[in-house]
């Protein structure tokens, strides 16, 4: 069993909807503690979209080492995801992380790998936003556009991306990810 603390007692996060209901519940003093249920609840329903190969040996792994690793941001495979400090009640996502933050850490991941589609997620807990970076070649160049997919509540934006990264091929474009799953 994953547990956090929250609020003076151990609490599980099993499935993204217990992250929204710790949400609601004003549980997650800041971001660092949203973050960790977040991922922990993202580990635990991965198991349910992924093959148990790919679950075993790629995203677990990675998501493993993003808890341990204390990461301010998820980051893992053609994936960004910006999570910001739950507010204390339904809000919709900062334009600031998704402009200043999220897009610029997707188009980062973007330049260096031409076929590369990069997938961004925006949270803050009870609202996300999932993005797509798509590469448009014209006239021998190529432009980046990034383009909203969906919005809604955190959990089903997830699953949605969960869904998706689970059924494509799952695109390792860091160095990093590579050792972390294979090792040195």
């Amino acid at each position: 069993m994953n547990t956090i603390l929250g609020v003076g007692l151990a609490v599980s996060y099993v499935s993204l909807d217990d992250v929204l209901a710790g949400v609601k519940r004003g549980v997650f003093a800041n971001e660092s503690t949203f973050r960790q249920a977040f991922v922990e609840a993202l580990k635990n329903e991965a198991r349910r979209y992924c093959t148990e190969v790919v679950y075993e040996r790629v995203l677990r792994v990675i998501l493993d080492k993003i808890v341990r690793g204390r990461m301010p941001d998820v980051v893992f495979a053609n994936v960004v995801m910006e999570l910001e400090a739950p507010p204390s009640n339904d809000k919709p996502v900062s334009r600031r992380k998704v402009e200043e933050q999220l897009k610029k850490y997707m188009e980062k991941m973007a330049e260096p790998h031409l076929s590369v589609t990069v997938w961004g997620l925006a949270t803050n807990g009870w609202r996300a936003e999932l993005w797509v970076l798509k590469k448009i070649p014209l006239n021998g160049d190529v432009e980046m556009r990034i383009e909203l997919v969906i919005d809604g509540p955190m959990p089903d934006v997830t699953r949605h991306l969960l869904r998706i990264i689970c059924s494509e091929k799952i695109q390792i474009v860091s160095p990093k990810d590579l050792v972390v799953i294979f090792g040195v």
